[in-house]
């Protein structure tokens, strides 16, 4: 039997950072929308159940284009990340959850595996990829000391949930800032979640040159 769940795609964000005047997620890679490439896998993907785009209203011109996905769910965000998972979650209806930034347009259906696959004893999951840079801790222009980076990851999206876990963390948050999903199960837990192996193709736009890369990325 499948494990079906649904995917929540968040599509909050601007287009400062990157030069744009608007969503970078509405910028074109290749003749394809940002935002285009996640919705696709999931659409693809016959264990997703429902994709939930979270979008800001100002860009409901946008997202009323996408016709061609008949399992999207499209629902206004708020003003923080919290707000808009929270919105994306009232629209769940599957049992697991993943959580991914519509930034991030370079994954695949072997990263979904794994995620899916750790969920079977863990309630959270995030991918991390190594750090293999050099660390330094710094303090007004000076290095005050080096960081191991034995046990140092990147995180990245999507993050998998049970979907009746976070939801709950979600409804009992409020003004709370989190960088990640992952970030506020632990907080509120005070459980660890699984990691398993990221892909450092799934690159995150978030400046010019991070789209620079994402057209090499996204040509093979």
């Amino acid at each position: 039997m499948m494990t079906m769940y649904d995917a929540i795609v968040l599509a909050g964000g601007s287009g400062l950072r990157s030069g744009l005047t608007f969503n970078k997620v509405f910028d074109c890679i290749h003749g394809q929308w940002v935002i285009t490439y996640s919705l696709d896998i999931f659409e693809q993907d016959p264990r997703c159940e429902r994709i939930i785009l979270v979008r800001r209203l100002e860009d409901k011109a946008f997202t009323d284009k996408l016709t061609q996905y008949r399992k999207l769910v499209v629902t206004t965000g708020g003003k923080t990340r919290l707000d808009s998972v929270k919105a994306g979650l009232n629209h769940v209806h599957a049992n697991k959850v993943l959580i991914h930034d519509g930034a991030r347009p370079a994954i695949d259906v072997a990263l979904i595996d794994r995620l899916l696959a750790g969920l079977n004893n863990a309630e959270a999951v995030t991918p991390g990829v190594a750090i293999h840079d050099t660390v330094k801790r710094v303090k007004e222009g000076r290095i005050i000391a080096s960081v191991s980076r034995d046990q140092l990851m990147k995180t990245q999206t999507p993050q998998a949930f049970i979907t009746p876990v976070i939801s709950q963390l979600h409804a009992q948050s409020i003004n709370e800032h989190y960088t990640c999903d992952v970030s506020l199960y632990e907080a509120q837990t005070g459980k660890k979640a699984r990691v398993v192996d990221g892909d450092k193709k799934n690159v995150k736009y978030t400046t010019a040159e991070d789209k620079a890369l994402l057209e090499l990325i996204l040509n093979d």
